[in-house]
């Protein structure tokens, strides 16, 4: 695994809650940070291979769920109040 990529500057207020993941910088990047309280957030990311078959992601408190489409993943994040 690769050490952690630089992420966009907006997100860099919440770059400490990534510190409790282990997250695959490798092939995914760090898309959004959706602080859920003070130790928690689920953390948007998209598989930057070309022939990543669900190339959307959202992890939390340790578990992925894989999305073929940016608005599956934003309808399971609507459904779970992450936003």
């Amino acid at each position: 695994m690769i050490s952690r990529q630089k992420i966009k500057p907006e997100l860099e207020r919440y770059e400490r809650y990534l510190d409790g993941y282990r997250l695959d910088y490798e092939h995914f990047e760090v898309i959004d940070i959706i602080p859920q309280d003070n130790e928690l957030a689920a953390i948007i990311m998209h598989d930057i291979r070309a022939d990543a078959g669900k190339p959307w992601c959202v992890q939390f408190r340790g578990g992925g769920h894989y999305f073929f489409t940016r608005e599956e993943l934003d309808d399971y994040c609507h459904s779970r109040k992450f936003y």
